[in-house]
């Protein structure tokens, strides 16, 4: 039996990711979020943008130069003093994620 996702342990969040909203236009990105947490298919964002809860969001994440594509649901938002936390998970993308983050 697993944990409640709210017991799992998170990985640490390698200083050199960034997570960008891809805009519609000629596959454009845009910084919108920091990185709090990584934990599989689950990615926690604070950023001044408030998503819809189920909303599917194209992101673009990049690490050392590359990047890769990736869709996530919005799942909630949490708050605390740091400001609004957005939970995702990935709806695709999570092997080619893996990939880029050094993780098998």
């Amino acid at each position: 039996m697993s944990a409640p996702a709210e017991h799992k342990a998170t990985r640490a969040v390698p200083a050199d990711v960034a997570i960008a909203v891809i805009g519609l236009s000629e596959g454009a990105s845009y910084d919108m979020f920091d990185v709090v947490a990584l934990d599989g298919a689950a990615v926690k964002v604070r950023g001044s943008l408030l998503l819809e809860i189920s909303e599917e969001v194209p992101l673009r994440v990049s690490r050392n130069g590359s990047s890769v594509d990736v869709r996530a649901r919005v799942m909630g938002h949490e708050r605390g003093a740091g400001g609004a936390v957005t939970e995702l998970v990935l709806v695709d993308g999570e092997t080619e994620l893996r990939r880029l983050l050094g993780a098998s």
